[in-house]
């Protein structure tokens, strides 16, 4: 059994030099905390059949010990992984007739919301163009709120597409889908079937699809569907989306249901949209082709191999942090979890991406403390062996220097070149680089990467916190 000692404090303190002096730094007793290494093959859980009925599903998000993790699954779905989507394949097989739609529904509530990889879109693709399936079902939702382009509205708009990724193919905002299909039956009744499931977040979500819809037969629709309602809650937070329609008679309706509400919704204080219902987000301003193309050849002298091809994806902006978060070497990520555990696992793996294939193979998991007192334990199984190493229980805010200390072991393990550092952030993003040593350390030196601490995103986020705290209690 070894141990490996790496903080990132000592980076910052004995500057960019120091990284691998620091990884090789010897371990005095009691000093700081340390990555153990032992012999360990990875939990067979891993390799367990995935969940064939809705119940299973539902066990399985409560925490079976006899699963995989689910966001070791939902990870590695959406980052693409080949075998990932053949164990979803083979257990959508086995789902009965009858749970079909449930179970289907059970996949989409776990990859909602989450960001899929173009490898998943270039799988899926293909599984969204076939015939109607389970499979299909499980997909429909991550594919239409991550891949979608105006070719693949066919796709979507199938009789058999499941509800809520035909709502997701009709999602407006600008970044993701500027060019919204046409309007038509098929939104009506995806928006009538979110309704009557009764749940007050995806109704609230389907009404404001249509009601932001420029036609006003979608604002009739609306309307026809709110009417049919029995009186209650639900209704009156439905006819409160009329204020987002471009129809007056709607507005004043919505005034009236406003007027009788003890407590406001948001849309109540806004009152009526003043602007087009399709208003375009503003998007950032481009650079110039020269000067992107610059910037992206400074850093693939550094080292940034993968931004040599420039056919593979466009390059809009010069800013060294997007070019390099574009080509998969940075990664930023909300410091604050918000969420009991933590799941550490679910930025590890991500992490570990950046300097790929160095890490590949990597099995990540985290094990939450048992007390109030307690610490976490991150651990990593590669290339049989076991990595563990102490994180500090911070509440809903993740441990980044263990995060970084665990990968960084794995690397120096392995005998990499490849390093990961923090970036200076301004708020609780924390952004990460990770990628050949040289690389890194080359952009810092010539001022393209600016270094920060692992708690920097966590201290930025805590003073916001404070401050908006301050503003309430004077407000009282």
């Amino acid at each position: 059994m070894r141990h490996h000692r790496i903080t990132f404090g000592c980076v910052l303190a004995l500057g960019l030099g120091s990284l691998v002096a620091c990884a090789k730094a010897p371990v005095a007793a009691g000093v700081g905390p340390v990555v153990t290494i032992d012999r360990a093959p990875v939990p067979k859980r891993y390799s367990a059949p995935l969940p064939f009925t809705a119940q299973g599903l539902h066990a399985w998000e409560e925490g079976d010990p006899a699963l995989p993790p689910v966001g070791h699954v939902v990870d590695h779905l959406l980052a693409g992984d080949a075998g990932m989507f053949k164990r979803l394949q083979r257990s959508a097989k086995r789902v009965p007739a009858d749970q079909t739609l449930a179970w289907a529904e059970g996949w989409q509530s776990l990859t909602r919301l989450r960001v899929a990889s173009e490898a998943f879109c270039a799988q899926a693709r293909p599984v969204m163009a076939g015939a109607a399936s389970g499979f299909r079902d499980a997909l429909s939702g991550a594919f239409a709120a991550n891949c979608r382009k105006p070719e693949d509205a066919a796709l979507l708009l199938r009789a058999d597409t499941p509800y809520w990724a035909v709502l997701e193919a009709y999602e407006d905002l600008i970044e993701v889908n500027p060019t919204p299909p046409p309007f038509g039956q098929v939104l009506v009744d995806a928006a009538q079937q979110a309704i009557d499931k009764g749940n007050r977040f995806e109704a609230w979500g389907a009404a404001l699809t249509l009601a932001r819809r420029p036609e006003p037969e979608a604002w009739a629709a609306i309307h026809a569907i709110q009417k049919r309602m029995p009186p209650g809650e639900l209704a009156d937070e439905l006819a409160t989306s009329f204020y987002r329609t471009g129809d007056p008679a709607l507005h004043a309706i919505a005034a009236r249901v406003c007027a009788g509400r003890d407590k406001q919704h948001y849309v109540c204080e806004e009152g009526p949209r003043k602007d087009s219902p399709h208003a375009a987000l503003e998007a950032p301003p481009k650079d110039t082709a020269a000067a992107v193309e610059s910037a992206r050849a400074q850093l693939v002298s550094l080292g940034f191999s993968r931004l040599e091809d420039s056919s593979a994806r466009t390059y809009e902006h010069a800013d060294p942090t997007t070019l390099l978060t574009q080509a998969g070497y940075v990664h930023a990520f909300d410091a604050e979890t918000g969420r009991f555990p933590n799941e550490h696992e679910a930025v590890l793996r991500p992490l570990a991406q950046l300097v790929q294939p160095a890490l590949d193979g990597a099995v990540f998991e985290e094990v939450f403390p048992t007390d109030e007192n307690g610490a976490y334990t991150l651990v990593a199984y590669l290339d049989g062996k076991r990595y563990r190493t102490p994180a500090q229980d911070r509440g809903d805010w993740y441990d980044v220097d263990a995060v970084l200390r665990l990968l960084e072991a794995m690397l120096e393990e392995r005998g990499r070149p490849e390093r990961f550092t923090s970036l200076y952030t301004r708020d609780q993003v924390a952004l990460i680089v990770g990628g050949p040593r040289s690389a890194v350390d080359g952009a810092i030196s010539a001022g393209l990467l600016q270094p920060g601490d692992s708690d920097q995103a966590e201290r930025h986020g805590k003073a916001s916190e404070a401050f908006v705290r301050k503003l309430l209690e004077a407000e009282q």
